[in-house]
C-alpha cells in the first residue's frame, strides 16, 4: 500500500473516530464539521476529500457496527437458531444501556432524518444480504434473498427503535428472543421445499 493510500486511511479513520466521541456526548444535530475537524486534527480539504457532508460520516461509522450486530450469524444454522445470538443481545444491551439514545432519532438528525433513515436501513439491508449469500449458499428460495434481506433489516431497525425508545414492554433479552424467532420464520419460510416446490 502506498503512502498517501495510508495517509488518506488513517485521516478517514480519525474523522470517524472524532465523530464517534463527539456522540458520546452531543447529539448528531448539535455536532458540526469545525468540531470533527478539531477533534480529528484535520484539514477542511481533507475531510471533504473523503467526505461529502456529515451524513456520510454517520453511515460509515454503521460499517463497524453492524459488523459487530451480525458477527455470531454466520451459518445457516446461525439464522434458524431457536437461541438468540449472543451479538445481537449484546448490541440490544449497549442502545438500551447509552445515555445518548434518550432523544428519539427523528429529533437528533434533524433535517437529515428522512435520508439517514432510509440509507441507515439500505446499508443493514445490504449486510443481511451478504451475510445471507454466504450462509445459504445459493440454496433455492421461494422469496429473493434481496427481498428477504430488506425485511430483515426493516424488521431489526423496529425492534431497536422500540428497545431504545421503551416501546416495547419486554425487556432486552425478550425483544431480543423475539427477533430471532421472527427472523427464523421469516427465513424458515423463505427456503424452498425441495419435496414441494413452488
Amino acid at each position: 500500500m502506498g503512502q498517501a493510500k495510508k495517509q488518506n486511511n488513517k485521516s478517514r479513520s480519525r474523522i470517524i473516530s472524532a465523530f464517534q466521541d463527539l456522540l458520546r456526548s452531543k447529539d448528531y444535530c448539535d455536532i458540526s464539521i469545525g468540531e470533527i475537524l478539531d477533534r480529528a486534527d484535520v484539514s477542511k480539504s481533507t475531510f471533504y476529500r473523503h467526505f461529502e457532508r456529515k451524513l456520510e460520516v454517520l453511515l460509515e461509522m454503521h460499517d463497524a457496527i453492524f459488523e459487530r450486530f451480525l458477527s455470531d450469524l454466520t451459518t445457516k444454522e446461525d439464522w434458524l437458531n431457536t437461541e438468540v445470538r449472543p451479538s445481537v443481545e449484546t448490541m440490544f444491551i449497549a442502545l438500551t444501556t447509552q445515555s445518548n439514545f434518550r432523544r428519539p432519532m427523528s429529533f437528533k438528525l434533524d433535517k437529515d432524518w428522512p435520508q439517514g433513515f432510509r440509507l441507515v436501513k439500505a446499508k443493514l439491508a445490504d449486510y443481511i444480504e451478504q451475510k445471507l449469500i454466504i450462509a445459504f449458499n445459493n440454496q433455492p428460495m421461494i422469496i429473493p434473498i434481496p427481498l428477504l434481506s430488506a425485511t430483515l433489516a426493516a424488521m431489526y431497525i423496529e425492534n431497536v427503535i422500540q428497545l431504545v425508545h421503551r416501546r416495547s414492554p419486554l425487556n432486552v433479552n425478550k425483544q431480543a428472543l423475539h427477533m430471532q424467532t421472527m427472523t427464523r420464520s421469516i427465513i424458515a419460510g423463505a427456503l424452498k421445499d425441495e419435496t414441494n416446490p413452488q
